[in-house]
């Protein structure tokens, strides 16, 4: 398991709880500047929860993989303070390309936020793109 350095999953405040094959666990915590206007977490901020989360599970090795396609359901609301639990993982795919879900849920109040299905390219990257 290697989980490469974020400093946008950082800055936000997201942890990496658990790693394996294609599967990843964050978790964070809903602070004020995440809200939007009606009080409830914005949407910027779930998607990019689910981002890092298929990062995290897309990279688990340390092959770097970008994502292809990203789709996200929002189903309840975040509140401020809740503590939020994202879990990716691989739901089919091949070897170039790895189709990933993602739940996000509050742990606070045990219901679903959003659900996300997403797309990451696992082939040979072109050189200008490798570290």
């Amino acid at each position: 398991m290697i989980v490469v350095e974020d400093p946008f999953r950082d800055y936000l405040g997201m942890e990496v709880v658990e790693v394996g094959e294609f599967y990843a666990v964050l978790e964070c915590e809903l602070r004020e500047e995440y809200l939007n206007e009606l009080g409830t977490a914005h949407g910027g901020f779930i998607a990019a929860l689910i981002d890092s989360a298929m990062g995290v599970a897309a990279n688990w090795d340390g092959n770097t993989r970008f994502a292809l396609h990203m789709s996200v359901d929002f189903s309840s609301p975040g509140y401020g303070g809740e503590k939020l639990r994202a879990v990716a993982r691989r739901s089919g795919g091949g070897k170039n390309v790895v189709f990933l879900e993602v739940e996000v849920k509050s742990v606070d109040r045990d219901r679903t936020v959003a659900r996300a299905s997403g797309i990451v390219y696992a082939g040979k990257m072109p050189s200008k793109i490798r570290k």
